[in-house]
Formats: structure tokens, sequence, C-alpha cells
């Protein structure tokens, strides 16, 4: 099972990084697939992405390492470019806000009016999980793509589903008929001070970005589950990480042998 899994890295510690220099580094790293971010600031920008993006998608092809998904917002520019680079997935976050169930019905009928043109380009739009002004959890995205045709999908992330404190076999079962990538990284709250007018005491407040072994999210009950239903699609590692950012390509590289050593 695991030789038939394809392994990305999301580059958006290294988005200013040409096709050549980013395609040596993530091959060094031990992946042969990356998510690409096209934001302003990047090589590949939402102004640029047409004229850019399948040439940088060529060049990286050429030593051998493929772009399994973007991560940008839904537009037709960013759609036809992915399109026209072999690039089949384009991961978004949509954020939500009070009053809740309003919101997020305003997000579906966006979804919902984008449909016709998210399938004339073919590519699948993945809907992320976040924590904050997002939709929290995997199952939370899942009711949302309900009444949405195929053409949508759950990313399920391990990091923000581990926040959220949910159960991952249950998460990943809920969203399996939409599943279209796994993206593995992991957290823990951090103990802060927190005056309440009673006097100093220590809180849970901030997350902080861990490695691998280190979060509340259990990647080894996670990655056994998705052996267990199956999974043949692509494992992005996120590759964010608080703390010394020096450290991301050492950090990820040993994350990546952490992860597969649990499905070997």
């Amino acid at each position: 099972m695991a030789a038939q899994w394809t392994w990305s890295v999301f580059t958006k510690e290294w988005g200013g990084l040409d096709a050549p220099a980013l395609a040596q580094l993530v091959s060094g790293l031990g992946f042969s697939a990356i998510e690409l971010p096209v934001r302003p600031g990047c090589r590949v920008t939402p102004d640029n992405v047409a004229t850019v993006l399948p040439g940088f998608a060529a060049t990286l092809q050429e030593q051998g390492v493929s772009i399994t998904s973007v991560a940008a917002e839904l537009d037709e520019r960013v759609l036809a470019a992915c399109a026209e680079a072999g690039v089949p997935l384009l991961r978004i976050m949509p954020r939500v806000a009070r009053p809740y169930r309003d919101s997020v019905r305003m997000v579906q009928q966006h979804l919902a009016d984008n449909a016709t043109l998210v399938e004339k380009y073919g590519v699948t739009v993945g809907v992320q999980h976040h924590h904050g002004p997002y939709l929290t959890t995997a199952i939370a995205v899942r009711d949302l793509l309900d009444p949405l045709p195929g053409c949508y999908g759950v990313i399920w992330d391990a990091g923000h589903e581990g926040l959220a404190n949910q159960d991952l076999p249950t998460s990943l079962e809920a969203v399996w008929d939409r599943l279209v990538q796994v993206n593995l990284k992991n957290a823990v709250l951090e103990r802060i001070p927190v005056d309440d007018g009673l006097g100093v005491r220590e809180a849970y407040a901030r997350h902080q970005w861990v490695d691998g072994p280190d979060g509340f999210a259990d990647w080894p009950v996670a990655l056994a589950t998705l052996v267990e239903l199956g999974w043949d699609g692509p494992v992005c590692l996120c590759a964010e990480y608080s703390g010394d950012q020096s450290r991301t390509a050492e950090r990820v590289r040993a994350d990546l042998a952490h992860a597969r050593s649990l499905i070997e």
C-alpha cells in the first residue's frame, strides 16, 4: 500500500525559489511531488499564474517532481492554469464568520455557483478545515459539501484535527467518500501566563506547530486507518513548524522518514 502513495511537501517556506532550485531541494528531502503556493510574494502568483505555472510545472517534471496540488483562491485564472499545467487539485480554505450557519450557507452557495466553472477545467477543488475563522473539522467540511457535485472534495489535515480534539479514525471514515488529499502536520497548545484580574495564572492558549511524533494528532493511528481504508492518493507534509525556520528542511525530512516508517 505504501508504494502507491504520493508523498508531497507544501513549499510555502520556499515560495521564492525558481523551479530548478525547488526541484533540487525537495528531491534532496526525499519527495517526488509538491503542493505549490500560488500567492502574492511567491514565484507563482495569482497575477502571473497563467504564464508562469505551466512552464514551472514542466521544469519540475523534467527533474522528476510533480505538482499534485496548488494552494490558492478559487479563481478561473488558477483553474485554467492548473488544467494547462496538469495540476489535478486546488486547495482552498473558506473563511466563516458569525452567524455561523448563515456564513456556511454563503460559502456553500459560492461553491455551487462555481461548480460549472470547476467542472469545465477538470480540476478538483479540495476544501481544507482549519482552526480559527474557518470550518474547524473535516466532518464540518464534509457536511458543507454534501449537496455539492463531486468536483469538490475534502482535504483532511491531521494537525487541525488534533487541535480540534477529533477522533481520527472516525473523522477519516466520515469523509472517506470525498477525501482527495491527506495533510500531515502536528501541533500542541502552549501554556502562557494569563492575568484574569485575580492574579497571574497559566492557561492553554497559543498553538505551536511541532514535529510529527510530538503533537496532539496521533500519526500512527491516522496512517494505520488510511491503510485499512485503502488510501491511494496524495499525502502532503505541510512543513509547518514553530520556532527556528532555518530548520524547516531538516524537520520535514525527519517527519517524512517517520511517516514512512509507520506504514512499512
